[in-house]
């Protein structure tokens, strides 16, 4: 059997160490799509798995620059690969369509590639995907993410081959991960929860389930912990020796990456977000009224796969909000809380603008989010986790994106503004809550999930391959994926 990997930035180290261990239990090849130079760069001079091919991202980029524009080349990819067209690939592109790196989140942001190269970018990198695929026939495909153009044709064309494509996901209940065939659900978490549902699959987890629902409605708390920087009075200007040493390194590098991150822009950009937190946000924020009635929505992190890939069409978070306040009776507010690692990004005039809409209140990112969900009527949610918290504390939701959650009855998805208003009437008057199909559902994610805190060992501190490798998790996650591929 043969495996073909997406290795994105420190994601690498993790995703190797898994080949590493399903080398062990029969997956004898691998091959890889590489995103950045650095962790190219470690696979080769690494001595524990021989890929059979390495496609680095950054180098198509570069070939791209060179390339003569192929029409019916693209008409093909379109007719082929098109969902329905070729945009929603580029859109997905951080980098492509927004500058991000070597640029920070910008609220109105002008892609720094003109429509020539973009479709440039996107010929070189479909060119050489089909290639290696054809080439190098890998049984399936596994991804932690399906982020920017690269990866996004990796996915839709082997789906098209026939090659199967596995996702790896937080199921959002612990360090619980999922592996599904489809970004967006969880393809054999559903299977399970619809036998449950009609009785003929015995439900093993069932007191599992309700003691974790009881547990967390008791005292609610994030699914992980993830550290949030506090901001406040500090240094600005206390990294000289850091801004001269790496502007040293960028300017003699060889072998620049179009998304390289350049060291002054990246010097810029946090003295942008201290000088905004030093100034502070605290003349934008109302205090909560628990005993009014509000509805609550939580601005997501950006550019994030959660809205460029989950919900691409509600991408623009100012318009969602105005369209979400004029769709709730008139007398109630809108509360809008930042996400917490947001803080600094967005400049004051984001804030202001969202102040214009006369039902909005801005509140305090500290609060803790769950107060403020238990009090609410209702909650939104493009594909916020604050949308499966409101159904675990029995809250009406509406989502506006792709999310495992939706599969459940009690929250309603919003595919067109125009049945919004009639979508939020509905679930404030006639909302039930269900706990037998929620207990089944979560029974269903423990059955189809594995623990293994892939955030903390993706986010946290660097430890050695040979640690990687041993990780408990990483151990674990091998098994369940084997298992999941039917080889052991």
């Amino acid at each position: 059997m043969k495996a073909c990997l997406f290795l994105h930035r420190r994601y690498t180290q993790i995703g190797h160490a898994l080949a590493v261990n399903l080398k062990k239990l029969g997956v004898a090849e691998f091959c890889a799509y590489v995103s950045f130079r650095p962790p190219y760069d470690f696979l080769i001079s690494q001595k524990d798995i021989k890929y059979t091919a390495l496609l680095l991202d950054q180098d198509l980029q570069n070939q791209s620059e060179k390339e003569i524009l192929d029409p019916e080349f693209l008409k093909n990819l379109e007719k082929k690969y098109g969902i329905p067209n070729l945009w929603p690939y580029l859109y997905n592109d951080r980098t492509i369509m927004m500058g991000v790196p070597p640029r920070e989140y910008q609220w109105s942001p002008k892609p720094p590639f003109s429509h020539e190269k973009m479709m440039k970018a996107i010929q070189a990198r479909a060119k050489a995907i089909i290639a290696m695929l054809e080439k190098e026939k890998p049984n399936f495909i596994f991804m932690a993410v399906v982020n920017n153009l690269g990866p996004t044709l990796l996915y839709h064309i082997a789906k098209k081959m026939g090659i199967r494509t596995i996702l790896l996901s937080p199921t959002r209940i612990g360090i619980r991960q999922n592996l599904s065939d489809d970004y967006k659900t969880f393809t054999e978490t559903n299977k399970i929860f619809e036998d449950y549902q009609n009785g003929i699959r015995k439900n093993n987890h069932r007191e599992e389930a309700i003691k974790f629902l009881e547990t967390f409605r008791a005292n609610p708390s994030p699914y992980f912990k993830r550290y949030i920087p506090q901001y406040g009075y500090t240094k600005i200007f206390k990294s000289f020796f850091w801004l001269i040493k790496s502007n040293l390194k960028y300017i003699f590098k060889k072998n620049k990456g179009f998304d390289d991150e350049i060291p002054w822009l990246t010097f810029w950009n946090k003295t942008q977000i201290k000088m905004r937190n030093l100034y502070g946000f605290s003349d934008f924020y109302s205090e909560p009224n628990y005993e009014e009635d509000y509805a609550f929505y939580t601005l997501h992190e950006e550019p994030e796969m959660a809205t460029l890939l989950f919900a691409p069409h509600y991408t623009d978070q100012i318009h969602v909000i105005k369209q979400i306040a004029r769709s709730l009776p008139l007398h109630y507010k809108l509360y809008v809380k930042e996400h917490p690692y947001m803080v600094g990004y967005r400049p004051r005039a984001y804030y202001k603008e969202l102040l214009k809409i006369p039902n909005v209140c801005l509140i305090n990112p500290n609060l803790k989010s769950f107060k403020l969900t238990s009090n609410a009527k209702i909650v939104f949610g493009i594909t916020a986790t604050a949308n499966w918290e409101a159904i675990l504390l029995k809250k009406p939701a509406i989502s506006f994106g792709e999310a495992f959650y939706n599969k459940l009855s009690m929250i309603k998805r919003c595919s067109s503004y125009e049945n919004l208003p009639l979508l939020t009437k509905q679930q404030l008057e006639n909302f039930q809550h269900n706990e037998e199909e929620l207990i089944n559902f979560v029974s269903a994610i423990l059955e189809d999930s594995v623990e293994a805190d892939i955030v903390n060992l993706w986010e946290g501190p660097m430890i050695t391959n040979e640690e990687m490798y041993e990780n408990e998790g990483i151990v674990k996650l091998a098994a369940f994926l084997a298992k999941y591929l039917k080889i052991s």
